[in-house]
């Protein structure tokens, strides 16, 4: 099973500033989808921040719509995480509907279909899992504030974001049935070496990394929002934080995903350009 990677885009109609150059995020996303295609990957997962805010919706919904294209060539389902930036300037609901049936955006047909989605349950919110050749995939939202309200339609600083006491208790749930499993997540659960570490870590992740450790059988946790990405292995879990896609400029030898195989043996993420590669062995 071959599963596509990537984070961060941060993609705009704006100006570069500290090294984000996010009108490039186009051109890099548009790569990043090459390589996926020409390795038959059975779905794609973003780990959030599709897009960064400018204050104006008209230029947001714009530079959403530039991402349509190159996602449908990938010719694999997309799956998402809510990243922060996601929910600047929408609500949850309405992204979620976004992500799920993009070409909406363009308001006119394509010619081509895109791939079809990947069943997942439950439908309509942004924490979710789904079942694939004997694994569980599990997806978090590390969007809420630490009385378990949504963050929606608002900025806020990354240091208060929590998972929510409902999503604890389904995530619990979900980790009950013994299968190996991997979690995605965009706000970061570990304790790992960078400059943005302190900033990008969830409020209450210990608490999250206690629910994963007790059910045993978590394999690989996932992670974005730490644009310079890391490692780090903690009471038997590996957590890998993937590089931004927004960081540097445009370049054939800058872009920056990854083709994760999970192996009988071992998972591989194989990373292209910015983003290193690991082995997690099983």
């Amino acid at each position: 099973m071959k599963i596509g990677l990537i984070t961060d885009c941060h993609a705009a109609l704006k100006p570069a500033e500290d090294n984000k150059y996010y009108a490039h995020s186009f051109v890099k996303f548009q790569d990043s989808c090459a390589y996926f295609l020409r390795d038959h990957v059975d779905f794609v997962v973003n780990l959030g921040d599709v897009y960064q805010s400018v204050g104006d919706p008209a230029k947001t919904e714009e530079a959403l719509k530039r991402m349509v294209f190159p996602r449908m060539m990938a010719r694999a389902p997309f799956l998402h995480v809510l990243g922060n930036n996601d929910v600047v300037d929408y609500t949850k609901a309405d992204f979620l509907e976004l992500m799920r049936d993009p070409v909406r955006l363009l308001g006119r047909p394509i010619g081509r279909r895109s791939a079809p989605q990947i069943e997942v349950e439950p439908k309509d919110s942004w924490y979710y899992s789904f079942e694939r050749e004997g694994w569980k995939f599990v997806v978090l939202d590390t969007n809420y504030d630490k009385n378990g309200n949504s963050y929606e339609h608002t900025s806020y600083d990354c240091r208060e974001a929590y998972v929510n006491p409902a999503q604890l208790a389904w995530l619990e749930e979900q980790l009950a049935g013994g299968m190996p499993t991997v979690v995605f997540t965009h706000g970061n659960l570990d304790i790992h070496e960078s400059p943005l570490a302190e900033i990008c870590r969830t409020a209450n992740a210990a608490e999250v990394r206690s629910v994963l450790e007790k059910a045993g059988d978590v394999k690989l946790v996932l992670q974005g929002h730490d644009h310079f990405g890391g490692y780090s292995k903690i009471n038997g879990i590996p957590y890998v934080t993937l590089h931004a896609t927004v960081l540097n400029k445009y370049y054939p030898d800058h872009c920056s995903c990854a083709v994760m195989e999970i192996g009988t043996d071992a998972i591989d993420i194989r990373g292209f350009e910015d983003q290193p590669g690991y082995r997690i062995e099983l």
